[in-house]
Protein backbone atom coordinates (compact mmCIF):
# COMPACT_ATOMS: atom_id res chain seq x y z
CA UNK A 1 0.00 0.00 0.00
CA UNK A 2 2.71 2.30 0.71
CA UNK A 3 4.66 1.17 -2.14
CA UNK A 4 1.64 2.51 -4.15
CA UNK A 5 1.16 5.35 -2.40
CA UNK A 6 5.08 6.61 -2.95
CA UNK A 7 4.37 5.41 -6.55
CA UNK A 8 1.41 7.72 -7.11
CA UNK A 9 3.31 10.81 -5.58
CA UNK A 10 6.21 10.66 -7.80
CA UNK A 11 3.62 10.37 -10.64
CA UNK A 12 2.01 13.51 -9.45
CA UNK A 13 4.78 15.02 -8.74
CA UNK A 14 6.53 13.93 -12.29
CA UNK A 15 2.86 15.49 -13.90
CA UNK A 16 3.23 18.59 -11.92
CA UNK A 17 7.20 19.29 -12.98
CA UNK A 18 7.21 17.82 -16.70
CA UNK A 19 3.87 16.69 -17.88
CA UNK A 20 1.39 20.18 -17.07
CA UNK A 21 4.24 22.41 -18.40
CA UNK A 22 4.76 20.30 -21.61
CA UNK A 23 0.73 19.86 -22.43
CA UNK A 24 0.96 23.87 -22.23
CA UNK A 25 3.47 24.57 -24.16
CA UNK A 26 2.21 22.12 -26.70
CA UNK A 27 -0.91 23.65 -26.48
CA UNK A 28 0.44 27.32 -26.86
CA UNK A 29 2.47 26.09 -30.13
CA UNK A 30 -0.57 24.17 -31.69
CA UNK A 31 -2.60 27.15 -31.40
CA UNK A 32 0.10 29.37 -32.97
CA UNK A 33 0.16 27.52 -35.66
CA UNK A 34 -3.42 27.83 -36.06
CA UNK A 35 -3.62 31.48 -35.96
CA UNK A 36 -0.73 32.01 -38.55
CA UNK A 37 -2.58 29.41 -40.85
CA UNK A 38 -5.80 30.96 -40.56
CA UNK A 39 -7.60 33.75 -42.98
CA UNK A 40 -9.73 35.94 -41.31
CA UNK A 41 -13.15 35.80 -43.31
CA UNK A 42 -13.37 38.27 -46.60
CA UNK A 43 -16.41 40.07 -45.38
CA UNK A 44 -13.94 42.29 -42.94
CA UNK A 45 -12.04 43.72 -45.56
CA UNK A 46 -15.40 45.12 -46.39
CA UNK A 47 -17.37 47.94 -44.57
CA UNK A 48 -21.23 47.54 -44.11
CA UNK A 49 -23.08 48.49 -47.18
CA UNK A 50 -25.52 52.04 -46.55
CA UNK A 51 -29.11 52.50 -46.84
CA UNK A 52 -29.01 53.15 -50.32
CA UNK A 53 -30.22 57.29 -49.20
CA UNK A 54 -31.27 59.89 -51.67
CA UNK A 55 -31.12 63.64 -51.12
CA UNK A 56 -32.12 66.99 -53.16
CA UNK A 57 -30.47 69.46 -54.39
CA UNK A 58 -29.69 71.13 -50.68
CA UNK A 59 -28.49 68.43 -48.88
CA UNK A 60 -31.88 67.04 -47.26
CA UNK A 61 -33.27 63.46 -47.34
CA UNK A 62 -35.22 62.43 -49.94
CA UNK A 63 -35.83 58.94 -49.30
CA UNK A 64 -33.95 55.81 -47.61
CA UNK A 65 -35.17 52.63 -49.52
CA UNK A 66 -35.20 49.06 -47.87
CA UNK A 67 -32.49 46.53 -49.59
CA UNK A 68 -32.71 42.50 -49.75
CA UNK A 69 -30.37 42.72 -46.50
CA UNK A 70 -31.67 45.35 -44.15
CA UNK A 71 -34.90 48.06 -44.03
CA UNK A 72 -32.35 50.54 -42.67
CA UNK A 73 -28.28 50.42 -42.66
CA UNK A 74 -26.47 53.36 -41.78
CA UNK A 75 -22.85 52.71 -40.40
CA UNK A 76 -21.67 55.53 -38.05
CA UNK A 77 -17.87 55.92 -36.47
CA UNK A 78 -17.37 54.84 -32.87
CA UNK A 79 -17.78 58.19 -31.73
CA UNK A 80 -20.44 59.18 -33.72
CA UNK A 81 -23.00 55.93 -31.12
CA UNK A 82 -23.03 58.25 -28.95
CA UNK A 83 -21.30 58.23 -24.76
CA UNK A 84 -23.49 55.31 -23.60
CA UNK A 85 -24.47 52.73 -26.29
CA UNK A 86 -20.74 51.49 -26.71
CA UNK A 87 -20.00 51.40 -23.34
CA UNK A 88 -23.34 49.58 -22.13
CA UNK A 89 -22.69 46.87 -25.06
CA UNK A 90 -19.71 45.74 -23.73
CA UNK A 91 -21.02 45.65 -19.84
CA UNK A 92 -23.65 43.39 -20.99
CA UNK A 93 -22.08 40.83 -23.38
CA UNK A 94 -18.06 40.95 -23.12
CA UNK A 95 -17.25 43.02 -19.77
CA UNK A 96 -13.78 42.32 -20.07
CA UNK A 97 -13.61 43.26 -23.40
CA UNK A 98 -10.79 45.63 -22.70
CA UNK A 99 -8.44 42.98 -20.95
CA UNK A 100 -8.84 39.28 -22.89
CA UNK A 101 -6.97 39.55 -26.72
CA UNK A 102 -10.03 37.86 -28.32
CA UNK A 103 -11.13 35.31 -26.05
CA UNK A 104 -11.60 35.29 -22.49
CA UNK A 105 -10.58 32.05 -21.15
CA UNK A 106 -12.30 33.08 -17.73
CA UNK A 107 -15.19 33.07 -18.90
CA UNK A 108 -15.09 30.34 -21.06
CA UNK A 109 -13.97 28.17 -17.53
CA UNK A 110 -17.03 29.82 -15.89
CA UNK A 111 -19.52 29.00 -19.02
CA UNK A 112 -17.71 25.23 -18.70
CA UNK A 113 -18.93 24.76 -15.29
CA UNK A 114 -22.17 25.66 -15.50
CA UNK A 115 -22.74 23.45 -18.55
CA UNK A 116 -21.54 20.82 -16.72
CA UNK A 117 -23.37 21.33 -14.13
CA UNK A 118 -26.70 21.40 -15.83
CA UNK A 119 -25.87 18.79 -17.92
CA UNK A 120 -26.46 20.08 -21.61
CA UNK A 121 -25.29 23.31 -22.94
CA UNK A 122 -26.95 26.51 -21.33
CA UNK A 123 -24.38 28.90 -22.52
CA UNK A 124 -21.64 30.24 -23.87
CA UNK A 125 -18.66 32.48 -23.48
CA UNK A 126 -18.04 34.46 -26.84
CA UNK A 127 -16.69 37.44 -26.79
CA UNK A 128 -17.78 40.23 -28.87
CA UNK A 129 -14.41 39.76 -31.14
CA UNK A 130 -15.69 36.24 -31.56
CA UNK A 131 -19.31 37.65 -32.61
CA UNK A 132 -17.43 39.69 -35.22
CA UNK A 133 -15.85 36.65 -36.51
CA UNK A 134 -19.44 34.53 -36.40
CA UNK A 135 -21.06 37.73 -38.35
CA UNK A 136 -18.31 37.61 -41.30
CA UNK A 137 -19.19 33.94 -40.91
CA UNK A 138 -22.51 34.37 -40.99
CA UNK A 139 -22.56 30.58 -38.68
CA UNK A 140 -25.46 29.63 -36.94
CA UNK A 141 -26.04 27.10 -34.48
CA UNK A 142 -23.14 25.83 -32.22
CA UNK A 143 -20.84 23.39 -33.41
CA UNK A 144 -17.98 22.86 -31.74
CA UNK A 145 -15.50 22.71 -34.77
CA UNK A 146 -17.38 26.44 -35.30
CA UNK A 147 -16.18 28.07 -31.74
CA UNK A 148 -12.83 26.61 -32.05
CA UNK A 149 -12.50 28.42 -35.88
CA UNK A 150 -14.28 31.62 -34.14
CA UNK A 151 -12.09 31.65 -31.35
CA UNK A 152 -8.72 31.23 -33.26
CA UNK A 153 -9.48 33.61 -35.65
CA UNK A 154 -10.64 35.87 -32.69
CA UNK A 155 -7.08 35.86 -31.81
CA UNK A 156 -5.82 36.55 -35.19
CA UNK A 157 -8.08 39.57 -35.42
CA UNK A 158 -6.89 41.12 -32.57
CA UNK A 159 -3.58 40.72 -33.62
CA UNK A 160 -4.59 43.25 -36.32
CA UNK A 161 -6.96 45.38 -35.25
CA UNK A 162 -7.21 47.63 -32.20
CA UNK A 163 -10.13 47.55 -29.48
CA UNK A 164 -12.13 50.30 -31.05
CA UNK A 165 -12.19 48.69 -34.70
CA UNK A 166 -13.57 45.36 -33.27
CA UNK A 167 -16.34 46.99 -31.79
CA UNK A 168 -17.16 49.40 -34.43
CA UNK A 169 -17.70 46.52 -36.44
CA UNK A 170 -19.24 44.22 -34.46
CA UNK A 171 -21.88 47.16 -33.64
CA UNK A 172 -22.52 48.34 -37.31
CA UNK A 173 -23.35 44.68 -38.05
CA UNK A 174 -25.52 44.38 -35.31
CA UNK A 175 -29.65 42.88 -36.11
CA UNK A 176 -31.53 45.21 -33.42
CA UNK A 177 -34.61 43.84 -35.18
CA UNK A 178 -37.20 44.80 -37.95
CA UNK A 179 -34.39 44.80 -40.38
CA UNK A 180 -32.45 47.73 -38.48
CA UNK A 181 -28.58 47.06 -38.66
CA UNK A 182 -26.70 49.04 -36.61
CA UNK A 183 -26.79 51.55 -33.80
CA UNK A 184 -27.73 54.60 -35.64
CA UNK A 185 -30.66 52.90 -37.64
CA UNK A 186 -32.11 51.34 -34.57
CA UNK A 187 -31.71 54.73 -32.90
CA UNK A 188 -33.77 56.22 -35.80
CA UNK A 189 -36.36 53.77 -35.57
CA UNK A 190 -37.08 53.08 -31.98
CA UNK A 191 -36.59 56.78 -30.50
CA UNK A 192 -36.53 59.33 -33.93
CA UNK A 193 -32.83 60.05 -33.42
CA UNK A 194 -29.22 59.95 -33.95
CA UNK A 195 -27.00 57.32 -31.94
CA UNK A 196 -25.17 59.78 -30.78
CA UNK A 197 -28.05 61.35 -28.70
CA UNK A 198 -29.33 58.57 -26.93
CA UNK A 199 -29.98 59.08 -23.21
CA UNK A 200 -28.76 56.30 -20.83
CA UNK A 201 -31.55 54.35 -20.63
CA UNK A 202 -32.55 54.41 -24.41
CA UNK A 203 -28.85 52.89 -24.78
CA UNK A 204 -29.53 50.07 -21.90
CA UNK A 205 -32.72 49.61 -24.10
CA UNK A 206 -31.34 49.26 -27.28
CA UNK A 207 -28.68 47.28 -25.85
CA UNK A 208 -30.72 44.28 -24.85
CA UNK A 209 -32.07 44.11 -28.07
CA UNK A 210 -29.70 41.71 -30.08
CA UNK A 211 -29.26 39.02 -28.14
CA UNK A 212 -32.96 38.00 -29.66
CA UNK A 213 -33.92 40.60 -32.04
CA UNK A 214 -37.39 38.34 -33.10
CA UNK A 215 -38.22 37.85 -29.31
CA UNK A 216 -37.60 41.27 -27.91
CA UNK A 217 -38.66 43.17 -31.11
CA UNK A 218 -40.18 46.30 -29.24
CA UNK A 219 -43.14 46.74 -32.06
CA UNK A 220 -44.33 43.05 -32.07
CA UNK A 221 -43.44 42.13 -28.30
CA UNK A 222 -43.49 45.78 -26.36
CA UNK A 223 -43.44 43.48 -22.75
CA UNK A 224 -40.65 41.09 -23.83
CA UNK A 225 -38.52 44.37 -24.65
CA UNK A 226 -39.53 45.75 -21.20
CA UNK A 227 -38.23 42.63 -19.52
CA UNK A 228 -35.21 42.47 -21.08
CA UNK A 229 -34.32 46.04 -20.33
CA UNK A 230 -35.05 45.43 -16.57
CA UNK A 231 -32.69 42.45 -16.54
CA UNK A 232 -30.15 44.72 -18.39
CA UNK A 233 -30.60 47.25 -15.49
CA UNK A 234 -30.15 44.21 -12.68
CA UNK A 235 -26.71 43.39 -14.66
CA UNK A 236 -25.74 46.97 -15.17
CA UNK A 237 -26.35 47.39 -11.13
CA UNK A 238 -24.39 44.41 -10.29
CA UNK A 239 -21.58 45.70 -12.63
CA UNK A 240 -21.97 48.69 -11.31
CA UNK A 241 -22.14 51.00 -14.11
CA UNK A 242 -25.07 52.57 -12.76
CA UNK A 243 -25.80 53.00 -9.12
CA UNK A 244 -29.10 52.33 -6.83
CA UNK A 245 -30.99 55.52 -7.64
CA UNK A 246 -30.29 55.61 -11.15
CA UNK A 247 -31.59 51.80 -11.12
CA UNK A 248 -34.53 52.72 -9.24
CA UNK A 249 -35.30 56.28 -11.46
CA UNK A 250 -34.29 53.97 -14.75
CA UNK A 251 -36.88 51.19 -13.74
CA UNK A 252 -39.77 53.19 -13.03
CA UNK A 253 -39.80 55.80 -15.79
CA UNK A 254 -38.56 53.35 -19.27
CA UNK A 255 -37.90 55.29 -22.39
CA UNK A 256 -40.73 55.56 -24.61
CA UNK A 257 -40.28 54.32 -28.07
CA UNK A 258 -41.64 55.02 -31.37
CA UNK A 259 -42.03 53.48 -34.64
CA UNK A 260 -40.09 55.73 -37.49
CA UNK A 261 -40.07 54.44 -41.06
CA UNK A 262 -37.59 55.50 -43.09
CA UNK A 263 -38.35 58.97 -45.08
CA UNK A 264 -39.52 58.65 -48.68
CA UNK A 265 -40.55 62.24 -49.35
CA UNK A 266 -40.88 61.67 -53.52
CA UNK A 267 -41.81 58.55 -53.70
CA UNK A 268 -42.84 59.21 -57.55
CA UNK A 269 -39.81 61.10 -58.12
CA UNK A 270 -37.38 58.45 -57.48
CA UNK A 271 -39.36 55.87 -59.06
CA UNK A 272 -39.09 57.77 -62.42
CA UNK A 273 -35.51 58.28 -61.56
CA UNK A 274 -34.77 54.73 -61.25
CA UNK A 275 -36.91 53.28 -63.24
CA UNK A 276 -34.92 50.67 -65.10
CA UNK A 277 -32.10 50.94 -62.50
CA UNK A 278 -31.06 49.13 -59.65
CA UNK A 279 -30.94 51.51 -56.17
CA UNK A 280 -27.24 51.59 -55.49
CA UNK A 281 -26.06 51.93 -51.89
CA UNK A 282 -24.30 54.46 -50.29
CA UNK A 283 -25.68 58.52 -50.24
CA UNK A 284 -26.95 60.12 -53.23
CA UNK A 285 -27.31 63.75 -54.65
CA UNK A 286 -30.36 64.24 -56.81
CA UNK A 287 -31.78 67.54 -58.37
CA UNK A 288 -35.15 67.93 -56.84
CA UNK A 289 -35.25 71.26 -54.80
CA UNK A 290 -38.03 69.46 -51.89
CA UNK A 291 -38.65 73.37 -50.33
CA UNK A 292 -39.82 74.28 -53.57
CA UNK A 293 -41.37 70.89 -54.52
CA UNK A 294 -43.14 71.52 -51.08
CA UNK A 295 -44.16 74.96 -52.67
CA UNK A 296 -45.31 73.92 -56.03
Amino acid sequence: MKHRLKNLLKLIVYAALIGLPVLVIGTIGVVEIAIHRATLPAPLDRKPLTTPTYLDRSGDILAQLATTKARLQIPVELEGMGDYLPAITIALEDHRFHEHSGVDFYAIGAATARNLRSSTTISGASTITQKVIKQADQRKGRRLKAKLREAVLALKLERSWDKDEVLTTYLNRLDYGNRRLGPESAAMAYFGKRAENLTQTEAIYLAGLPQSPSRHNPWKHPQRALKKYQRSLERLLVLEIIDQGQYDRYLQAPPQVLREAPDNLAPKFLHAALTGKTAETGVHRTTLDLELQETA
